[in-house]
C-alpha cells in the first residue's frame, strides 16, 4: 500500500511541474530574505537556501525563539534548528503571494524586537 501511496505521490509531483515550481518559488524566497537582511541587517544573518529549503540566522537563542513564537502567533510556521538558525520549508505549490505574506509578517515581527 505504501508503494502505490508513493507512487501516486511522485505521479502528482510530476504531472503538476512541483519540482520546477519549488525551484521558482525557492529563487524567490531565497531573494526575499535576502531583502530581509537588508533591512535588518544586525538581526538576519547568514541568509541561504536551495529550492524551498532556506535558513537565516538571528543572533542568538532567545531573539531565535520570541521570533518563532511571534511568527506562530501572526500564523506563519517556522521552525527552529541549532542554537540560533530558523528554516523554512513550505509546501511545493506555495504561491508568491503565500511567500509575502510570511515574509511580511517576520519583517513586522523583527521590527518590534528592537
Amino acid at each position: 500500500m505504501d508503494m502505490v501511496r508513493c507512487g501516486r505521490i511522485l505521479e502528482i509531483i510530476g504531472s503538476e511541474g512541483l519540482v520546477e515550481a519549488a525551484d521558482q518559488q525557492g529563487a524567490y524566497l531565497l531573494d526575499r530574505l535576502q531583502d530581509l537582511h537588508a533591512r535588518f541587517p544586525d538581526r538576519v544573518t547568514n541568509v541561504r537556501g536551495q529550492g524551498l529549503l532556506c535558513a537565516f540566522d538571528l543572533p542568538d537563542p532567545d531573539t531565535r525563539a520570541r521570533f518563532a513564537a511571534d511568527c506562530v502567533a501572526a500564523r506563519v510556521l517556522v521552525v527552529g534548528c541549532g542554537p540560533r538558525s530558523i528554516r523554512l520549508r513550505p509546501h511545493l505549490n506555495i504561491s508568491a503571494p503565500e511567500i509575502d505574506h510570511g515574509l511580511e509578517a517576520m519583517a513586522a515581527t523583527l521590527k518590534k524586537m528592537v
